[in-house]
C-alpha cells in the first residue's frame, strides 16, 4: 500500500466479525486498509488508539441516508427540506444534526434545552390527544351516507366519552375529523380534512376536491374529474383542551452556566471528516453561547453533546435553544 494521509494505530477495532486489535489507515478522508502494525504504510500522521475502541464509518449510517433520485424529495413527498428547520433532540440527535443538515442543504439547526429529555418534557407538558381510526374502503360515489354518519357518529361518542372520563367536557372536549383517501389503484393514502356534521353528497365532492388540491402540492399533479376516488380510512381526533396551558413559557436548566467565569474553555483535538480535516476544538457549555460562537466547537451537557462545525456558528436565543447557522 502506497502512503496515506492518517494511521489509527492499535486500536480495538470493531468489525463484522467482532473486536480485533488492528490499525486503521486512512487516506483522504476514507479507510483504505486494516491490518496489523507489521504491515502499516508510510503516513503523514499517527494517531495512537491504544486501549481505545475504534468503530470505523459509525457517523455514515446516521448522516448519510439520501436515496439516489431524492435528493430534494427527503420524505417522498415533494417537500424541500431547505425550506424547514431542523430540530435535533435526543441524546444523540444534536450529536449528528450538523452531518444531516448539511447533505440535506438545511441552513439553521435548533437544539432545545435539556435536548436528551425532550421526549420525557412532550409526556409531561402535552395536550391530552386520543386518536380513532376506522378501515372503511369504499369508491366516494357509492357510499352509504347512513352508514358512513353512522360510524363517524359512534366514533365521535367513543372519542366524547373517552374525554369526559378525563374531566373534559363541554368547550373543553374538542373533535377533528379526517378522512385517508387515494385514486383507485393506488398503494398510497393522502390525509385531508373531513367536514364537520352530516355527511352527504356535498360535502364528499369537497372531500374530492381536497383530495385532488393536496395530491397536486404534495406530487405536483393531480387527476381529471372523472378519476375514480377511494375513501381508505375514518379518522377522528379528540383533543383535551386544559383550564391554563400545560407548556411552561420557558425551561430553565441549571446545568447552563458557562464552563469558567471568565476563564478558558479545554480544548480537543477533533476530526470534521475529510473537508475539513483536524481541528483544536472547544469544549464549551451551553451557557457560554450567550454570545455568538464561530465552529468548530463541541458543547457538551449531562444529556447530549452538539457538534458545531467549522463552517457554522451557534448562539443561544431567548428560549436557551442552541441555534446553530450552517454557512
Amino acid at each position: 500500500m502506497d502512503g496515506v494521509d492518517l494511521i489509527v494505530r492499535g486500536g480495538m477495532v470493531v468489525v463484522p466479525g467482532g473486536i480485533v486489535r488492528a490499525s486503521l489507515a486512512v487516506r483522504d478522508g476514507v479507510i483504505v486498509g486494516v491490518s496489523d502494525d507489521d504491515a502499516l504504510p508510510r503516513a503523514r500522521e499517527i494517531i495512537d488508539a491504544s486501549g481505545r475502541h475504534v468503530i470505523p464509518g459509525i457517523v455514515d449510517p446516521h448522516v448519510h441516508f439520501r436515496s439516489p433520485g431524492f435528493e430534494y424529495k427527503e420524505d417522498e413527498r415533494g417537500r424541500d427540506p431547505r425550506e424547514y428547520v431542523l430540530f435535533a433532540f435526543g441524546g444523540n440527535g444534536p450529536l449528528f444534526a450538523a452531518g444531516m443538515a448539511c447533505q440535506l442543504e438545511m441552513t439553521r439547526i435548533v437544539v432545545p434545552p435539556a435536548p436528551g429529555l425532550f421526549s420525557s418534557f412532550g409526556l409531561l407538558y402535552g395536550d391530552v390527544e386520543h386518536h380513532y381510526v376506522r378501515t372503511y374502503r369504499r369508491p366516494t360515489r357509492a357510499l352509504d351516507f347512513a352508514e358512513l354518519n353512522g360510524i363517524v357518529e359512534k366514533m365521535e361518542a367513543d372519542a366524547l366519552g373517552q374525554l369526559a372520563g378525563e374531566g373534559f367536557r363541554g368547550a373543553a372536549a374538542r373533535l377533528k375529523r379526517s378522512a385517508d383517501l387515494c385514486y383507485q389503484g393506488q398503494s398510497f393514502e393522502l390525509t385531508v380534512p373531513l367536514a364537520a356534521g352530516t355527511l352527504d353528497a356535498r360535502a364528499i365532492a369537497e372531500l374530492e376536491d381536497l383530495f385532488g388540491r393536496e395530491h397536486e402540492r404534495v406530487y405536483g399533479h393531480r387527476a381529471g374529474p372523472d378519476e375514480p376516488v377511494q375513501l381508505v380510512s375514518l379518522r377522528v381526533v379528540a383533543h383535551g383542551i386544559p383550564d391554563r396551558p400545560r407548556v411552561p413559557d420557558r425551561v430553565t436548566v441549571d446545568r447552563h452556566r458557562p464552563t469558567l467565569p471568565g476563564g478558558t474553555p479545554t480544548r480537543r483535538r477533533v476530526y470534521f471528516g475529510a473537508e475539513h480535516g483536524w481541528h483544536e476544538t472547544p469544549i464549551l457549555r451551553r451557557g457560554d453561547l450567550e454570545r455568538s460562537v464561530a465552529g468548530p466547537a463541541i458543547v457538551e451537557e449531562y444529556d447530549a453533546t452538539s457538534v458545531i462545525p467549522p463552517t457554522a456558528s451557534a448562539r443561544l436565543d431567548a428560549y436557551g435553544n442552541i441555534v446553530i447557522e450552517l454557512r
